[in-house]
């Protein structure tokens, strides 16, 4: 399951390679935007940014706190000491080899992915769907 920890650490691999080692690394994408459909376990494992009501005709949506935790991270392109909202950073990174709370650069793209048309059901419509 992917939680606000996950998402802090892979960002936080990103920052160090991008200020430790001079790696250039030009953006982050978080899978996935909503909870949806995984091969090979349907829709058992929810590790969207968007918990997804499978059982309401709607579908509707509901942010979790990693939601929460990657717009304030996208906000502040970067890690800043603290908790400074709902579900947010409460477990910003630490000093560690010679890291301190910065922001990514300038130009570092930020981005979600997902795979909604299994979800709404769109993977069928206008024949999208047959062979």
């Amino acid at each position: 399951m992917v939680n606000i920890s996950i998402h802090q650490l892979l960002n936080l691999y990103c920052f160090k390679g991008i200020k430790l080692d001079g790696c250039n690394i030009i953006g982050y994408t978080a899978w996935s935007l909503m909870d949806n459909f995984e091969w090979p376990r349907g829709f058992s494992e929810k590790f969207g940014l968007y918990h997804v009501n499978f059982t309401d005709p709607k579908r509707a949506r509901t942010p979790k706190a990693s939601a929460r935790y990657y717009k304030q991270l996208v906000q502040e392109n970067g890690f800043s000491p603290g908790y400074t909202g709902e579900g947010g950073r409460g477990i910003a990174p630490t000093h560690e080899h010679g890291i301190y709370y910065d922001t990514f650069p300038e130009d570092f793209v930020w981005s979600t992915a997902t795979a909604a048309y299994q979800v709404e059901g769109a993977w069928d419509v206008d024949g999208k769907g047959r062979w």
